[in-house]
């Protein structure tokens, strides 16, 4: 109940953040002022602390870190810098021990991977897989990017109902798909960097996850893929997930968080939120958008029909991979010889010219054009000096959290919905 809640109604006008959930990453608590002080990257999606005030909170552990990879700093390049480092320092609870042991690996992987580094920039075809298993993962891999947040966050959406996981997995090896995966990942990543050096505040991924019509498949081909690419992205790509939002979940769905709990990372998992009120169909549901979801998203054009809102790209053929909005059918396995189209999942994407990054290693891993990476700017900020959507909308209330979604296994009063519809058993 609110009443038993500190500073109650100051939270119930938006005046205060919740406290985010426990466990959840980048919520180390450093010394400030005498006194413990959150310094996390995100209080909540629209309450973000900036870079420079994270950057000063963790001052000693990024001293320590970077004398930890001392070595290894003198041959990479200028791109290292404090902000990269800092991913590090809050995802690894100021652990700097496991946090230097995760860079070491994350930096010999962008050695040794220039060329899809290059074409997660430039949103082409990644190396080392061929054009018949990227028309596979076209027709079979409903999902893709589709727009950004208000605060620059590149939207991911899944429409798991009109993908055929298990025809993909009976082509492709696992290696293929966990490098598609990867490959993915990348290009979310190298966005997020530039992004969150230009606007001052930790810029992350949200993934809008669309269940309607799932059927229940145990394919532990496809699990493992996700579980080695969650795993994989706590050690090269960390503060990458903001939020993971499910809609329409299936009766089973507690069924399948307990078999994906054993394959996946568990600071993806306690990154995930179901949204309980209903959505889809190709003309929306019939609700408004909640303060949340308007402050977050800047209005609801920009959201698919299928997730209650008025997006419906008819001229793409839908959303999402090239599937009307409407529909929640697979393609069949039959469908893949006549399907010619490849790499829509990364179309919306921007390419990113002229920072530096990665890509410009050369052979002995160090920067080509020698460049620093861009300061961070400083941006406009709401109440207690953090940024905010340039958009118009009454304060998120408490109560508007609690309706729609909730974390799995975790306090409702602690996750935002999306839409403003009255609450469905899930």
């Amino acid at each position: 109940p609110l009443a038993r809640l500190p500073h109650a109604g100051q939270r119930e006008r938006g005046l205060l953040p919740l406290p985010p959930p426990k466990g959840s990453e980048g919520t180390w608590q450093s010394q400030a002022g005498g006194r413990m002080a959150n310094a996390s990257a995100w209080a909540t999606a629209l309450d973000r602390t900036p870079v420079r005030e994270l950057l000063q909170a963790h001052q000693e552990a990024l001293g320590r870190l970077r004398a930890e990879l001392s070595s290894e700093l003198q041959v990479v390049g200028s791109w290292v810098d404090d902000v990269w480092l800092l991913r590090y320092v809050l995802s690894f609870d100021g652990r700097v021990d496991a946090a230097a042991e995760a860079a070491r690996k994350a930096l010999e992987w962008r050695r040794n991977n220039v060329e899809l580094i290059a074409a997660a920039r430039s949103s082409s075809a990644p190396p080392g897989l061929s054009q018949d298993e990227l028309r596979a993962i076209d027709a079979f891999l409903v999902s893709g990017f589709h727009g950004t947040t208000a605060f620059g966050d590149p939207i991911f959406m899944i429409r798991a109902g009109a993908s055929n996981v298990r025809a993909l997995m009976d082509i492709m090896s696992e290696d293929s798909v966990t490098l598609w995966m990867s490959f993915m990942s990348e290009c979310a990543w190298q966005r997020c960097e530039a992004e969150t050096r230009s606007r001052g505040y930790f810029v992350k991924q949200i993934t809008l996850q669309d269940l309607a019509g799932t059927a229940f498949i145990r394919d532990s081909r496809f699990f493992r893929v996700l579980g080695q690419s969650s795993r994989m992205n706590e050690w090269l790509r960390p503060q990458l997930l903001g939020r993971m939002i499910m809609f329409n979940a299936p009766s089973w769905m507690t069924m399948a968080f307990r078999i994906s709990s054993a394959f996946m990372s568990q600071k993806t998992l306690s990154k995930v939120w179901v949204h309980r009120a209903r959505t889809g169909g190709d003309t929306g549901a019939a609700c408004d958008l909640c303060p949340y979801a308007i402050q977050l998203l800047g209005g609801r054009e920009s959201l698919p029909t299928f997730l209650g809102g008025g997006c419906s790209c008819p001229a793409s053929g839908g959303c999402v991979g090239g599937v009307s909005n409407g529909r929640a059918v697979p393609r069949d396995a039959s469908e893949l010889q006549n399907h010619s189209s490849v790499l829509r999942a990364v179309r919306r994407l921007p390419p990113l010219e002229g920072a530096t990054s990665e890509s410009s290693f050369n052979k002995s891993g160090v920067s080509a054009s020698g460049a620093k990476p861009r300061t961070p700017l400083p941006v406009g900020s709401g109440s207690a000096g953090r940024p905010r959507a340039e958009v118009q909308a009454p304060a998120v209330r408490h109560r508007c959290w609690d309706r729609c979604c909730r974390p799995r296994g975790r306090r409702r009063d602690a996750v935002p919905p999306l839409l403003d519809a009255p609450p469905t058993r899930t």
